[in-house]
């Protein structure tokens, strides 16, 4: 008589058991990793638009303006969302396009400043005073991350002053739902 090793339907239920339970805590939390992942990598490529764009207007001493895209990607469109993409131009030249930040995922993008972002030969900011550029995903406003503009032109990502775990825009006031809509 042969000796198999094997497990019995116990030992099955058990491995099932614990399986299940990994998978249900795991999986919510991958999921948020995955959405702020998503969203980091929204802000870094909003961060390059203007960094490049600060560069650019000092390198050629002349105003560089990043915009809302109009469907072409050729021209200014303030009827238009930041999330549909932006633009990079000097004078009407095209320098860089984005494309929308929603394909794939539900993310909302505002500019709390004016319609445009233009930068002056010397990097500063060109009319317009502080603004926060809001990144809202599916989880809502208490999720949402900021980007500041400083009227030096200076980025800085938002942060929780207050100790609430909203972050705060550059005016000191949280991130509200209004923000997210």
């Amino acid at each position: 008589m042969r000796c198999t090793a094997a497990f019995t339907l116990i030992e099955l239920m058990v491995g099932i058991a614990l399986a299940a339970i990994l998978i249900t805590v795991g999986i919510p939390g991958f999921r948020d990793l995955i959405l702020d992942n998503r969203m980091a990598a929204q802000i870094n490529s909003l961060v390059a638009d203007l960094s490049y764009a600060r560069s650019e207007a000092v390198k050629r001493n002349t105003s560089i303006t990043v915009c809302k895209r109009n469907t072409g990607g050729t021209a200014c469109d303030d009827s238009r969302s930041w999330t549909d993409g932006w633009i990079v131009l000097a004078g009407t030249t095209v320098l860089r396009v984005h494309e929308s930040v929603s394909s794939g995922m539900a993310m909302n993008l505002k500019y709390t400043g004016s319609n445009k972002v233009v930068y002056d030969g010397k990097g500063f900011l060109n009319g317009v005073t502080n603004g926060t550029f809001i990144f809202c995903d599916s989880r809502g406003y208490t999720k949402a991350r900021g980007l500041v503009l400083a009227m030096t032109g200076r980025l800085r990502t938002t942060r929780d002053d207050n100790g609430d775990n909203i972050q705060e825009k550059g005016s000191g006031t949280n991130i509200s739902q209004d923000d997210c809509r």
